[in-house]
């Protein structure tokens, strides 16, 4: 199913905040970031990095 919006994916960069929420038209290729609080400063955050490809 489509939703519309593909165009977005077609050239330069996208960020897309709650992606999983459309992970169906997500292109082959992304790079997904998640930030979560730091457990040992309440002001920090912790970055991890994924690159994925089909």
């Amino acid at each position: 199913m489509k939703c519309g919006g593909e165009e977005y994916f077609e050239k330069g960069i996208c960020l897309i905040e709650w992606g999983e929420m459309i992970a169906d038209i997500l292109p082959r290729n992304y790079i997904k970031i998640d930030f979560s609080k730091s457990t040992d400063n309440i002001n920090s955050r912790t970055l991890k990095v994924q690159y994925y490809s089909s």
